[in-house]
């Protein structure tokens, strides 16, 4: 079951009630309304549709009579009939929030995905409703420009669905999917699909193959990436401590010549170090500002760059480091390295206005105006959203 279809059943499981069984107006709908739920809950689909139908037989105007209706039809597969009686229900009260997402649903069952966003997006832009409501909007806005392989527009739709409920699972779980297969930011897709299994309380079915597939994979694959460094499998990480401690001490006394060299002794004897890497990145910034020509120094910097990088890999959740990497790419003319590094920043923490900045300025100069008129926009939910 996709997760565009899940948050919709749990919508309606939990407010159809609140539409108005006074709707239907008779008990008779209300028995074939209570038999139909306990049909559907036992997934005895073909059961329920019976008795929901002859819910709406008896209360021809009774919108939560169709809401179900039209649910079941849609679980048969049976969307065209989902999608006439979704819209009678849609026609007897425009405002009730749950027969809307369940047509933008089945829209996008129906493959109309234009009709499918906008239906959506009128949710999510609703000032009236529940932030809840409008994160699930957006995250479903998300989905569809995921099926057209729109993905930092997607991207975007999550973070933004998060802006408004931090625990949304379905903007978690589809960002997991974007990181992981589009991105190539794993570390990043580990956390969301962490996150989402820790959220997620009504897909057990996905819970558990997110929790016994994607997660151990990412992992693997995490893990088989750091033992593939050069040096990895004959690390001295006693040597390399004790180098770093002989480092940070000739810092304190400002002999950063003498640091850079101990730092380089500590990450050649362990490659996987993050202390290491960092203050061996750091010490060359020191470098590059002792030497006397601009070009000695801008090949300090490269090296740097590289150093920061080493580390970044090793830490992929170091913001911090993230921005002054893409700030020193940026100093060099590396325009495709910044923006990379600040859009990894951006993946670890979506409110960063730094990260969220420097994607902007470097899809800017990349010439893409229309992915920073996007992370513009994202930007300003990101200052306004409370």
């Amino acid at each position: 079951m996709s997760s565009l279809r899940l948050f919709v059943l749990k919508r309606v499981a939990h407010s159809a009630l609140l539409l108005g069984l006074a709707g239907c107006g008779f008990s008779g709908a209300e028995d074939a309304i209570k038999a139909g739920d306990e049909a559907y809950n036992l997934r005895d689909l073909l059961r329920a549709e019976k008795c929901y139908q002859q819910a709406c037989d008896f209360a021809p105007d009774g919108i939560t009579c169709k809401i179900k209706l039209a649910k079941v039809k849609l679980d048969l597969a049976k969307i065209g009939e989902a999608d006439s009686i979704i819209k009678e229900a849609v026609a007897l009260d425009p405002e009730a929030v749950d027969s809307r997402l369940l047509g933008a649903q089945i829209a996008w069952y129906m493959k109309s995905y234009d009709e499918a966003f906008k239906a959506f997006s009128s949710i999510a832009e609703d000032t009236s409703l529940s932030k809840e409501i409008r994160a699930e909007a957006y995250s479903s806005m998300g989905v569809v420009e995921m099926t057209k392989n729109r993905s930092d527009e997607a991207r975007v739709l999550f973070m933004t669905a998060l802006l408004y409920d931090y625990r949304n699972p379905p903007a978690w779980y589809h960002l997991g999917c974007l990181y992981r297969d589009v991105y190539g930011y794993d570390a990043s897709a580990l956390e969301q699909f962490e996150v989402f299994v820790r959220l997620e309380k009504n897909d057990p079915h996905r819970v558990l193959k997110v929790s016994r597939e994607f997660i151990p994979g990412l992992k693997d694959k995490i893990n088989l990436k750091l033992t593939e460094i050069n040096g990895a499998s004959s690390r001295d990480s006693a040597k390399s401590a004790t180098l770093i401690r002989k480092a940070e001490s000739e810092v304190l006394k400002k002999n950063f010549r003498d640091a850079l060299t101990s730092y380089e002794g500590a990450y050649a004897a362990d490659p996987l170090s993050y202390p290491a890497a960092k203050g061996l990145a750091e010490m060359w910034i020191k470098e590059a500002i002792r030497v006397p020509s601009r070009r000695d120094g801008d090949v300090c910097r490269r090296k740097a760059l590289k150093s920061y990088r080493d580390a970044i890999m090793l830490r992929p959740s170091a913001t911090s480091l993230m921005l002054e990497a893409a700030s020193l790419a940026l100093r060099l003319g590396d325009t495709m390295t910044a923006f990379e590094i600040y859009s990894r920043a951006m993946a670890v923490n979506p409110t960063n206005r730094s990260a969220i900045d420097g994607v902007i300025k470097t899809a800017e100069l990349k010439g893409k105006v229309a992915l920073a008129k996007l992370y513009k926009e994202y930007l300003a939910k990101v200052k306004t959203v409370r």
